[in-house]
């Protein structure tokens, strides 16, 4: 039997407001009244009592369902170790002297959020539990044990709020309560007005905008209303579960995506409704209507090559924000701008070639592309924002188009830095032929330690030496690793990377989380290995 991990949240509240703000709908409701239907409720017999031998510790639990004046004084459902309290039952036949009964509800819960209401009423102040369970017999999944000493025989109103990530099966109301050996046991709860509700998984403001979201991740449907989508709706240090979201639909009514909306969720593909007029998916992938602006692929999405149409105009923010599985990406050269955070995290790109109809790049575009190594800036470029290479400290060679590089400099660099000190350093600076003495002397551009003249497209540089990659006791090892070295399964998930070794030096082991098929990637060598 599994054991549920499912609750995030989970508080008994008396008599106050929930936290959850929106719609819910009701998934069960019992008063106890006559002719109620109580088959989800552990009985089987619904008038008098039911004595149910529970194997536990020699004992059994009785229920009574009814008005009982001489007991509770309402309709309800009691119950007791003691059949009606006219024959009490006393301690001497068990184990200890720490006793209780429950009354258990045998309902099936979808994942999701939910609040439960309910009266209650014990014999004493005794403690009573409500346990969230996918098996009554099974203690190890209990997931929860929320609790309250009430006053004695008065009735009290009961307010949770649980969430569960798997279907879900039983609630338990168990009392528990002490008695001297060989005592009377004249204890009892009684329970009424049961209500259980399915709140909505989204909060969703009066304007129709999305805020926030509750729900328990998967594969997730936003409701028609939605009109715009917030860029903090799914943050996930609101609530962690936004990163377990990997699928979205969105609505017909949708009209607005902010910028960064989808950055939490690790997703693997859009899809939307047919009659929505102001964006559209292809292949899982979400673009605005006429297809002229990129909006987002899913950061999940398997495949290690990506061509964006050639229909697209503008690469917007956060396009492929934490797209770490793709290795290539072509630029068409329909693109005009690539606005801010395009490629962030895209730590698998190892070469860019911006095609000369660019004319803007937005800040942190290419941000911590750490195993980008080659990247071609046309000279259509006008305006280049802050932090656009920052943490891409693989880079080796920049290929640069400008015959004269006089008026550039603010373009590319500034006190807010472009390109990175180490990249100065490290990395080897393409230009025009005849220009390498314009770029030693022109402001930044002489930074570089290495200008070259040569040819003004960036391609990879083969290897020194062919890297040697092979499996040892469960590990890859890769030798001659002269590029960082990147290991995929084959979903095309990056699991481990490795910084470039010195010539003819060998990788620590490669540790992988299980044997079968992985793909190795040094450079632009890439390689399948199988591992026993």
């Amino acid at each position: 039997m599994k054991t549920i991990k499912q609750l995030f949240l989970a508080t008994i509240l008396f008599c106050s407001t929930s936290i959850f703000a929106n719609d819910a709908t009701t998934v069960y409701s019992c008063g106890f009244e006559a002719n109620e239907d109580l088959s989800a409720w552990d009985l089987t017999n619904a008038a008098g009592y039911l004595a149910v031998d529970l194997g536990y510790q020699g004992y059994r639990d009785y229920f009574f369902v009814g008005s009982a004046a001489a007991y509770e004084g309402q309709k309800s459902l009691y119950v007791s170790n003691d059949n009606g309290m006219a024959n009490n039952i006393t301690a001497t036949n068990r184990s200890t002297n720490n006793t209780g009964s429950s009354a258990d509800l045998n309902i099936t819960l979808a994942p999701g959020n939910y609040t439960m209401d309910f009266a209650y009423k014990m014999k004493s102040p005794q403690r009573l539990d409500i346990i969230i369970s996918d098996d009554r017999f099974n203690f190890d999944s209990y997931t929860v044990f929320l609790r309250n000493t009430a006053s004695a025989d008065t009735w009290t109103n009961g307010h949770i709020e649980f969430s569960v990530t798997e279907t879900t099966n039983w609630v338990e109301f168990w009392y528990q309560y002490n008695t001297a050996s060989g005592g009377e046991v004249t204890e009892g709860l009684a329970i009424d007005n049961v209500v259980i509700k399915k709140l909505s998984d989204f909060v969703i403001d009066e304007n129709g905008t999305l805020t926030g979201y509750l729900g328990v991740g998967g594969n997730i449907t936003i409701p028609e209303g939605v009109k715009r989508i917030d860029e903090n709706a799914f943050d996930n240090t609101a609530n962690p579960n936004s990163a377990l979201i990997t699928s979205i639909s969105l609505p017909s009514s949708l009209e607005t995506i902010d910028p960064f909306a989808f950055d939490w969720c690790p997703l693997t593909s859009f899809s939307i409704a047919a009659e929505n007029t102001n964006f559209m998916v292809e292949n899982g992938i979400l673009y605005n209507a006429d297809k002229t602006t990129i909006v987002r692929y899913p950061m999940l999405k398997t495949g290690t090559a990506f061509s964006i149409p050639n229909t697209v105009k503008i690469i917007g923010p956060s396009a492929f924000y934490g797209c770490e599985n793709l290795i290539s990406i072509v630029i068409p050269n329909s693109v005009e701008t690539i606005q801010e955070f395009a490629f962030m995290f895209c730590y698998g790109l190892i070469s860019v070639d911006i095609p000369n109809s660019v004319k803007t790049i937005g800040e942190g575009a290419f941000y911590d592309c750490s195993d980008l190594q080659t990247i071609t800036i046309p000279s259509s470029i006008a305006t280049m924002d802050g932090i656009v290479f920052s943490n891409c400290i693989g880079l080796k060679d920049m290929y640069v188009n400008w015959q004269d590089p006089t008026n550039t400099s603010e373009i590319i660099h500034t006190a807010n830095p472009r390109i990175p000190m180490a990249v100065y350093a490290n990395a080897t600076l393409h230009v025009p032929a005849g220009t390498v003495s314009l770029y030693q002397t022109a402001t930044y551009w002489k930074n570089f330690v290495t200008i070259t003249d040569g040819t003004t497209t960036g391609m990879i540089a083969p290897l020194a030496s062919k890297p040697v990659i092979y499996t040892q006791g469960g590990n890859i090892v890769v030798e001659n690793a002269e590029a960082p070295v990147s290991v995929y399964d084959i979903s095309g998930h990056c699991i481990a990377r490795r910084a470039a070794a010195r010539h003819g030096s060998t990788t620590e082991p490669i540790a992988v989380p299980q044997a079968g098929v992985y793909m190795v990637r040094v450079g632009s060598e890439v390689q399948k290995v199988m591992v026993k």
